[in-house]
């Protein structure tokens, strides 16, 4: 049954190489709400595993993720098995992901947005109940020292780290989350211009006298 949840021949080449860059950037990173403010979108993304993630400039892709009440159990034997059962590092494909999970869902407010972006389909219907799942199925995780997402993790933290992107995430998150708040900024930026315009006619003909 493991041999069935795998990622792609593809991408399995593509994650090859290991992340050699600051460790800092590569162990965690934030829930989606958070990733979200910071200006990170998720989309939903075709692909023939469910593992194959992707990070492209500012989008986090998942293949679609159906949980229903027998996920838990089951992601829980697949964990048991790589933990266990396994002594190679690369086949802990599940763990890794499971962690991935772990991280991006801290609330039900983390699930609601990933089932609006269609990133996961509850069967369940209560968002704390999956939040729970990944909460406490996080404790059972030994992580491998490299993990499979450590390239996304290290791409989305970096993203979130450079200035400009955090800048233009605060513009978005205060000014245009609702019309008011846009309408708001628009009409103190033209207020600004007209300003600018009001000086600049004011001091052009002292200049123009000398």
């Amino acid at each position: 049954m493991h041999l069935n949840w795998q990622p792609s021949p593809s991408r399995m080449r593509n994650n090859n190489s290991k992340v050699t860059a600051d460790r800092k950037y590569r162990e965690v990173i934030r829930c989606a709400t958070e990733l979200e403010e910071a200006g990170i979108k998720f989309m939903q993304a075709d692909g023939k595993s469910l593992f194959d993630m992707k990070f492209e400039n500012g989008v986090i892709k998942f293949p679609r993720l159906n949980i229903d009440d027998d996920s838990d159990p089951f992601w829980r034997n697949l964990i048991v098995y790589e933990q266990f059962s396994s002594k190679d590092d690369t086949l802990n494909y599940v763990t890794d992901y499971m962690n991935l999970m772990e991280c991006l869902i801290a609330s039900p407010k983390d699930v609601e947005l990933l089932c609006q972006h269609r990133i996961i389909k509850n069967r369940i219907g209560d968002d704390q109940v999956i939040a729970n799942i990944f909460n406490t199925i996080g404790f059972f995780l030994v992580l491998s020292p490299e993990s499979y997402y450590s390239q996304l993790f290290y791409d989305v933290n970096k993203h979130c780290s450079r200035r400009w992107n955090r800048w233009m995430a605060k513009l978005r998150y205060t000014y245009f989350n609702n019309p008011w708040a846009l309408i708001s900024f628009l009409a103190a930026l033209f207020l600004l211009l007209l300003s600018f315009v009001q000086t600049l006619f004011t001091v052009l003909p002292f200049f123009e006298k000398r």
